[in-house]
């Protein structure tokens, strides 16, 4: 573990707040993907991935909390820079109902949302 888990939010209340008040968009910024060459709202990676950051947006790890544009309710890096933990318990999907752990909020095992630097628009974004 690498934290003590002291609390957080809800899923649906992460999920809220990374919207920023925007609702039927798919991310906070409304519908424009990152890419590699003159649009970064986010610290991912850009370039080859995994092979070659080109660091478009000038961080090759993590970046400052306010070296993007902050949502719509001020809040910043809620996508990439860092994986942020909340209080829904992982659990792996399935449609075998073995595959749900009743106690994995007891395990320590928490949903993380919000990707990371280590992110790349090909390998870590959902689709809704």
């Amino acid at each position: 573990m690498y934290a003590n888990w002291g609390g957080g939010p809800t899923e649906a209340e992460w999920e809220h707040a990374a919207r920023g008040g925007l609702e039927d968009v798919r991310l906070p910024w409304g519908g424009e993907l990152p890419n590699d060459t003159d649009f970064f709202p986010c610290n991912i990676w850009q370039g080859n991935f995994p092979h070659k950051n080109t660091t478009g947006d000038g961080y090759i790890g993590t970046a400052p909390a306010i070296s993007f544009e902050p949502n719509n309710v001020g809040l910043y890096n809620m996508v990439g820079n860092v994986w942020e933990w909340n209080a829904a318990a992982f659990r792996v999907r399935s449609l075998k109902r073995t595959a749900r752990d009743p106690n994995a909020a007891a395990k320590g095992n928490r949903l993380i949302k919000g990707g990371s630097f280590m992110c790349h628009i090909s390998y870590c974004f959902r689709i809704e």
